[in-house]
């Protein structure tokens, strides 16, 4: 029985150029990690970080089929930050995330730019 085996695995080597062991083939995803982006506000600097995990690491990060609202941008080190300068109202970005490996991650998030503070014009609170 043994040796039947053996020429069997040996059959399957020469004939499928496989091996005669399991392989483990670990497919280690790239992930996006933020789960929201932060509301801003006209004129106020706006900054946050985007992240990811997972892939071959030195990600590079890019909007997908959208714009971020007027006076943010988004660095190829997934870095948001501007100065906002329109108030708008469930804004839907999508970003995507890549590896050196070419893996990719896409997740899409709303937020809002609110207008500036207003204090009614009369020293109000």
């Amino acid at each position: 029985m043994k040796r039947e085996m053996l020429l069997v695995g040996l059959a399957m080597l020469v004939l499928g150029g496989g091996s005669l062991f399991a392989q483990s083939h670990h497919y280690n995803a790239v992930r996006v990690e933020n789960s929201y982006l932060p509301d801003g506000r006209v004129g106020d600097y706006y900054s946050y970080q985007l992240w990811a995990s997972g892939g071959s690491g030195n990600y590079s990060w890019r909007l997908v089929n959208c714009h971020l609202p007027r006076g943010l941008y988004l660095s190829t080190s997934g870095q948001i930050y501007g100065y906002p300068s329109e108030a708008i109202y469930n804004v839907v970005v999508t970003v995507e995330v890549r590896d050196c490996d070419g893996r990719t991650d896409t997740r899409y998030f709303y937020f809002d730019i609110y207008p500036r503070y207003n204090n009614g014009g009369n020293g109000g609170c």
